[in-house]
């Protein structure tokens, strides 16, 4: 919360919140901007209506002067149905009036009636650990003078007559104890620099005097710094999630990631003291090459905070644990209050946890560097540490090991005997084509095609003319014997008793008979009754004398396969087994034929290409070696794919395979083993 003319902060993570700040937390600077806005009555009065002090709501303004423009609040989200009084007095000047009635004489009356309103609540607890913190202080300084008067008495060479001197007063033991607790807090030497050497004494005044000028500079008391109700949510949530870890590195992530949660730190560092020195678990060029600021902070357990940088000691009731460095980006804005409330507190309650895995970090390291260069390995010097049984054989393996063990060793049983035992299919491939039962209707002569009279699907009966050849030259070399055999018919009629006459009547005939058998082996007929499946030819084209014109089948035929095998299967081909038909170019089509006949000699492309016809052979593109011819009925006419039905035609190419035999599925994997397993 900001009051007065100030300008608000880049929204962050906790500034878009708005969390409030009550205002004994907010900084001297900003509560004294408001100490002169107003007049005695209007305090006065403002001082008598507050009645325990809650956070104004965001459509309320500031009470400043009349130099001030009022800025917005943030509101508070514990007391949103306050939300539309107005009456409510300013924080500061409830804070004001309680210091003057503290101040100033009243009668016993007037200050019941104000303990009794509730107005003094935090602020004499505030101030009353600020006197305390003073007295510390004062204490604190006292000491230093004593320590600084009894080391000019050991070097100074007039130290008797300073002996001389009357003795300061002795100590109360309330006091004996808050000195000795500062005195801890305050310096903590190594082991190896107790004792009664001089050097020891200077380095306590060094850092009781560390201790005084941050107590100067308004350095602030991790430990009197409360968890406000706003911030417990996401402090305590941080809390819990770093009291999961296991170790210090995971803990020391987690705490780094909260503390750039909650105030938006360009960077955070955490360095720990030790005996041989600060170190840290980040990158090495964490701790500055000047450490006298961080030392100066965890001897004397306070917290500094400026406006873009902030050193906050992580402290229990008896040590500093950790320095947490906080540096924010230049070109944002400082911290707010609220994030350095957020980050000391964060501090103060991990402060426990980051011990314990401090400590547990350093033993592990040390127990680590002493199992270095023994006897045994670190291993089992671990084991044998976490254990604590004597005698009992170390067991460095995990626990899944030893029930993957077993049950690895009974699998490859397993397998073996299955290998063994279970039975692998083996085939004999090769490439078919689908037959229909009937004619090929070839040319009986060369020449041009001059009309197809049939389709395909038609009917047609035995001598039925299918396609027609030119015959020009044959037709007029038919008209021109015609016209001889008339003109000799015609001599003959005149004398018939000329025998020449009647031979030349003869011979016209003849040559007429000659034309129209011509003429006849133009025409194409069907050699059988049947139904056109396949026309080759159409108007125009050229045939040469053999050449495939159409194809005639039977109605009622069924269809077949003619498959071509490897020749070294033909031992184990017989009648009767099935044959594997995949139609190419159409998937999940593959129906299962019987075989009703195979070759008895195997033989070789070319004689395969004659049988099927010179117009199949490039069907079934066969390599050279040796084949067996094999046939098969197929079981429709028809065959299914995925969601269609469709017909068998003519000449279709099809992968074909038979199982020919069944072998161990361990003698597949290695064929040297197959003349030692019985059939």
């Amino acid at each position: 919360m900001r009051y007065g003319n100030q300008q608000p902060e880049a929204p962050t993570h906790l500034g878009s919140h708005h969390l409030p700040l009550p205002p004994e937390w907010l900084p001297a600077e900003e509560l004294a901007i408001h100490d002169d806005d107003d007049d005695g009555p209007t305090r006065a009065a403002r001082a008598r209506a507050a009645a325990g002090w809650t956070p104004i709501p965001s459509n309320e303004v500031s009470i400043s002067g009349p130099t001030r423009q009022p800025t917005e609040r943030s509101a508070s989200p514990l007391l949103l149905e306050q939300h539309h009084r107005i009456d409510r007095p300013h924080p500061d000047d409830v804070r004001r009036e309680s210091r003057r009635s503290r101040s100033s004489p009243s009668t016993e009356d007037e200050r019941r009636s104000f303990v009794a309103s509730g107005e003094v609540n935090t602020s004499a607890r505030i101030e009353e650990e600020r006197r305390e913190r003073r007295a510390a202080d004062k204490r604190l300084a006292d000491e230093l003078r004593a320590a600084r008067a009894a080391e000019e008495r050991k070097s100074s060479p007039s130290a008797k007559s300073d002996d001389r001197r009357p003795p300061p007063s002795p100590p109360s033991s309330h006091e004996k104890s808050a000195s000795a607790s500062a005195s801890a807090s305050a310096s903590q030497p190594s082991a190896s620099a107790r004792g009664s050497d001089p050097n020891i004494e200077v380095a306590k005044l060094a850092q009781a005097q560390q201790a005084v000028a941050m107590a100067a500079m308004g350095a602030i008391d991790p430990l009197a710094v409360p968890v406000p109700p706003e911030l417990g949510g996401p402090i305590y949530g941080w809390i819990r999630r770093l009291a999961l870890q296991a170790d210090l590195l995971g803990a020391d992530k987690v705490l780094r990631e909260a503390f750039t949660d909650l105030t938006s730190s360009l960077s955070v560092a955490i360095i720990y003291p030790g005996a041989d020195g600060l170190w840290t678990l980040g990158q090495d060029d964490e701790i500055p090459k000047e450490a006298t600021p961080i030392v100066a902070v965890a001897q004397a357990r306070r917290a500094m905070v400026s406006s873009h940088t902030a050193v906050i000691p992580v402290v229990t009731s008896t040590e500093c644990v950790a320095v947490i460095l906080l540096t924010r980006n230049p070109r944002n804005p400082g911290f707010h209050p609220i994030e350095q409330v957020a980050a000391i507190a964060l501090a103060r309650e991990s402060a426990a946890i980051l011990h314990h895995l401090a400590v547990a970090h350093l033993q592990k390291a040390s127990e680590i560097k002493a199992d270095q260069g023994g006897l045994y390995r670190g291993e089992a010097l671990e084991a044998h540490r976490t254990r604590g049984n004597e005698g009992v054989p170390v067991n460095l393996s995990p626990s899944w090991v030893k029930r993957a063990y077993p049950t690895l060793v009974i699998f490859i049983l397993l397998a073996v005997f299955g290998s063994i035992f279970v039975k692998v299919p083996t085939y004999s491939s090769g490439m078919g084509v689908v037959m229909l039962n009937g004619v090929s209707i070839t040319a009986p002569m060369g020449g041009t095609v001059d009309a197809v009279l049939v389709k395909p699907g038609q009917h047609v009966k035995k001598g039925a003319v299918l396609v027609r050849l030119n015959a020009g030259e044959q037709d007029a070399e038919l008209r021109q014997a015609t016209r001889d055999a008339d003109a000799a018919t015609v001599l003959y009629l005149y004398d018939q008793q000329d025998e020449m006459t009647k031979k030349t009547l003869t011979q016209a005939l003849n040559k007429v008979d000659r034309e129209k058998d011509r003429v006849e082996s133009r025409l194409v007929r069907a050699k059988q009754s049947g139904t056109v499946s396949d026309i080759r030819v159409r108007v125009g084209s050229a045939l040469q004398p053999g050449d495939q014109v159409l194809q005639i089948v039977e109605p009622d035929a069924q269809p077949e396969i003619w498959a071509f095998l490897p020749g070294k299967d033909r031992p184990r081909l017989r009648l009767g087994q099935d044959l594997q038909v995949e139609i190419l170019g159409y998937t999940k089509a593959r129906d299962k034929a019987k075989i009703t006949y195979v070759s008895t000699e195997t033989m070789g492309p070319t004689e395969a290409a004659k049988i099927v016809g010179t117009q199949l052979a490039d069907s079934i593109k066969l390599p050279p070696g040796s084949y067996v011819w094999v046939r098969a009925k197929l079981p429709s006419k028809t065959f299914k794919t995925q969601h269609n039905t469709w017909f068998y035609h003519h000449g279709m190419p099809a992968k074909t395979e038979v199982k020919i035999q069944d072998k161990p599925f361990l003698v597949t994997l290695l064929p040297a083993l197959e003349k030692y397993i019985p059939d």
